[in-house]
């Protein structure tokens, strides 16, 4: 890889193993053109990254309910209650969670 901003850096374009020639190519391509336009593309390539685990960790955010939530933080805590578990005492968690989820009348 050439120099950006007086380093030398290199670059690696993946296994050759799973890695085709030509893509190699394109990919070193890619990479020449960045330095022509005064861009890192060791940088770029992180910030890639970066942007799609960013992306992955909220579709996956995306999927977890409220439901889901309090019924894992109730499952976490039942064994450190005092006296007997909710479960022994008789409460779903159908029953916690509108008693949690619920608004106080007010007037």
């Amino acid at each position: 890889m050439d120099q950006i901003y007086g380093k030398r850096r290199n670059m690696g374009l993946g296994p050759c193993c799973a890695v085709t020639l030509a893509e190699a190519r394109n990919r070193a391509a890619d990479a020449r053109r960045l330095l022509a336009v005064d861009r890192d593309p060791l940088a770029t390539r992180d910030e890639e990254r970066v942007a799609q685990s960013e992306a992955q960790r909220l579709k996956e955010a995306r999927r977890i309910t409220f439901e889901t939530l309090a019924k894992e933080y109730r499952a976490c805590l039942r064994n450190s209650w005092s006296g007997r578990g909710g479960d022994q005492r008789g409460i779903d968690d159908g029953a916690f969670l509108e008693q949690q989820t619920r608004r106080p009348n007010v007037g």
